[in-house]
């Protein structure tokens, strides 16, 4: 890989509006990897510049500033000698972890979907897809809100058989004669408090759920734990912030926790960050 091709990549991660926030984070941890499998990176430092350009190329993407994070670290703790391929190393298992992530989030938030449920599902998440897939005896129908960050949104939950189906819009859905039981979403990032950062058009949609009772589910690898607010990237997506009361759950690969069980790891990432951005050991 040549500097030329590296720069394109990132700046092709950049413009790629498409992928997930999980996505986003895989391919990045896929080009960390290739970075170090086929260029010389002798030391943390370059590595580390070259993390943070890629990380910075959708600021506000936790997941993928964590892989740069958890990579660095990983070179600069290993063995002199040893550094780049125990980097290598992490940013391939992190690739792996990513990958098959949405599909466990799914698993592990089954306990929330109740049979013969209503269940309503909005945004572009992989995990809520799986979720829904695996759970599909169960629901009686699925609500489908449609976002704009989604264009193929009824293959993404073809297996769901068509007469349960319905498709609701947003400034359309009325939860006081609406009959839904829980609400399903994905996230970009969610903090130690219970604050999640997700599409635009989410706040609202959970604040209505709030008024109504409905239940509302989030799922969130630990990835995307971050210990501040993401910057904003002007050439994405407007994002919400969403207050941890408006939030029943929060289901990760280590279970489902209510938002006051969220552990404050985060504050252990403030400094990482830091280091990751201004290379002080």
């Amino acid at each position: 890989m040549e500097w030329s091709e590296l720069r394109k990549e990132i700046q092709d991660l950049k413009n790629n509006s498409d992928l997930t926030p999980t996505a986003v984070a895989s391919a990045g941890s896929e080009l960390i990897y290739r970075v170090l499998s086929e260029m010389y990176i002798g030391e943390p430092d370059p590595l580390r510049k070259i993390a943070l350009a890629i990380s910075e190329s959708r600021p506000s993407i936790v997941a993928l500033r964590n892989v740069s994070v958890a990579v660095v670290r990983t070179a600069q703790e290993a063995r002199v000698g040893d550094r780049m391929a125990a980097a290598g190393r992490a940013a391939s298992r992190l690739k792996r972890i990513l990958d098959k992530t949405p599909k466990e989030l799914g698993r592990r938030g089954q306990p929330l979907i109740e049979n013969n449920s209503n269940v309503a599902i909005f945004g572009n998440s992989l995990a809520v897809r799986y979720a829904t897939d695996i759970g599909k005896e169960k629901i009686k129908t699925l609500i489908k809100i449609p976002s704009k960050s989604l264009n193929n949104f009824g293959q993404q939950f073809s297996s769901i058989e068509e007469k349960k189906v319905r498709e609701i819009r947003l400034e359309d859905i009325d939860f006081s004669i609406e009959e839904t039981d829980c609400l399903l979403l994905g996230c970009t990032a969610f903090l130690a408090n219970g604050t999640i950062v997700a599409e635009s058009g989410t706040k609202e949609l959970v604040e209505r759920c709030f008024e109504s009772n409905i239940k509302v589910h989030f799922f969130a690898d630990t990835l995307k734990l971050a210990p501040w607010l993401p910057k904003e990237n002007s050439n994405e997506e407007f994002l919400d912030i969403i207050p941890g009361k408006y939030v029943d759950h929060v289901i990760t690969e280590d279970g489902i926790r209510t938002p006051d069980q969220l552990l404050d790891a985060a504050a252990d990432l403030a400094p990482m960050w830091e280091k990751l951005r201004t290379g002080d050991s």
